[in-house]
């Protein structure tokens, strides 16, 4: 029998995930379990890259949100959406065989309160007036090694940001473009807009967020690139065959999009394909673990399909996950900014 480190319910050798919670189960090797979020703030030695926690913005951690699973009856013994038989007289309420949630079977502690789907967040977002003079008491604050250290007022219609240009200047920052961004007030709200720069302005994410193709998503160290699946096979390796011969593969899933690690050149690196049920990336469990990222949570962020599309969410990570922006993007009290190695927060009174 196989023990689930997540609830210490016994299992079937040859399940892949818990009949009683619905976590993955170790694999060969003892492979971590990729289903429980991280904790919020970190755990002990993940590095504070911003110098602020989701929890002390006043922002709850995010639960993984799981795809919504195939239902079956537990009269028939077999799940609908992989062909598991369940051992005979053994009441289970997760498919030990693909994970999903049965029908019938009793709740799962494990995702009590947890919404099925991500609330839609709008893709464009549009300023709604030009800029005015913005109310007092709002700021932007530098965040640097676990501290609130500058503060800038924000007094003017529109705030440039930048390297050499602009009314707020980071000279020693060499990812930063000579005007980088734009903060402007334009009622109800503010706003932030790229300036045009080379390396983009990123936002943390605090809820799930669909992803388009090219969205480039910072988490811990990485920089990560979407590319979103297009039709016939995903890799290159596999050699095109005649007539009604199928390329030799493991499993039943094929890939929904690749994640594109960004090398430090601004080159392409190693390719992470990404599959419709939910792929974790983190330090030290997940499904691409990156144990040297003293910047990611053990946890740290979850990639996963649904209505047919990429979702990327945050899992209560120390230091967030960040989406760079396409279009002018709204912002609140708490909002993290990131523009080359420089993190501000959002204050207001």
């Amino acid at each position: 029998m196989k023990a689930c480190p997540s609830c210490g319910s016994r299992n079937e050798e040859r399940s892949l995930f818990c009949n009683d919670c619905g976590q993955r189960l170790p694999g060969d090797g003892g492979a971590a379990p990729a289903g429980a979020a991280d904790t919020a703030g970190g755990e002990p030695g993940t590095a504070s890259m911003h110098g602020v926690s989701s929890s002390s913005i006043g922002v709850a951690p995010v639960a993984a949100t799981p795809v919504a699973p195939a239902r079956v009856p537990m009269t028939t013994g077999v799940c609908a959406g992989c062909g598991y038989k369940f051992p005979g007289g053994v009441a289970v309420s997760w498919c030990p065989g693909c994970g999903a949630l049965l029908d019938g079977g009793p709740p799962s502690t494990s995702t009590a309160n947890i919404p099925s789907a991500a609330p839609a967040v709008p893709d464009t977002l549009a300023p709604a007036a030009r800029s005015a003079p913005p109310p007092p008491g709002w700021a932007l604050v530098l965040l640097k090694a676990g501290e609130r250290l500058d503060r800038w007022q924000l007094r003017r219609p529109e705030t440039a940001l930048g390297r050499s240009e602009g009314d707020i200047l980071f000279r020693d920052d060499e990812l930063l473009s000579p005007r980088h961004a734009v903060v402007a007030f334009r009622p109800p709200s503010f706003w932030i807009e790229d300036a045009g720069s080379l390396n983009g302005v990123y936002l943390r994410l605090h809820e799930a967020r669909r992803l388009r193709h090219g969205d480039m998503v910072s988490l811990g160290g990485l920089l990560v690139r979407f590319e979103a699946a297009g039709p016939g096979p995903r890799s290159t390796a596999l050699i095109a065959s005649s007539g009604e011969v199928k390329p030799f593969g493991s499993g039943r899933e094929r890939a929904r999009g690749d994640l594109v690690r960004i090398l430090q050149d601004g080159s392409d690196g190693p390719v992470y394909p990404l599959t419709p049920s939910r792929t974790i990336v983190g330090r030290k469990a997940g499904h691409f673990i990156f144990p040297d990222d003293l910047l990611l949570s053990r946890q740290h962020a979850q990639f996963y399909e649904r209505d047919g599309e990429m979702w990327v969410e945050d899992l209560g990570s120390s230091n967030g996950t960040l989406l760079r922006i396409r279009e002018p993007a709204a912002l609140e009290k708490g909002a993290v900014i990131r523009i080359g190695d420089v993190t501000l927060e959002v204050a207001a009174p």
